[in-house]
């Protein structure tokens, strides 16, 4: 039997605010929608995050995880601008 080690998958957040990806064509997701997928992944053992500050999507991450009294068991793997001298 093949076991899957869930503690690999990462969520990307970006399709949360954003049209993104060439098959995404609905809109911005509500945030009754997004905090629905975030309990579904939670609920699959999913605890790391993707975001970066152009998704616009860490204050949902942040208020979610909060919510849930979660925020000292996720990672959050963002991207920051580029730093100049």
């Amino acid at each position: 039997m093949n076991t899957l080690n869930k503690n690999k998958f990462i969520l990307g957040t970006v399709q949360f605010e954003q049209k993104y990806g060439i098959t995404n064509f609905m809109k911005k997701l509500d945030k009754k929608k997004i905090f629905k997928i975030l309990s579904f992944v939670w609920e699959n053992n999913i605890r790391i995050f993707d975001t970066a500050p152009s998704y616009n999507t860490e204050e949902l991450i942040g208020e979610y995880s909060r919510a849930n009294g979660i925020q000292n068991k996720i990672k959050v793997i963002t991207k920051i601008p580029e730093i100049k001298d």
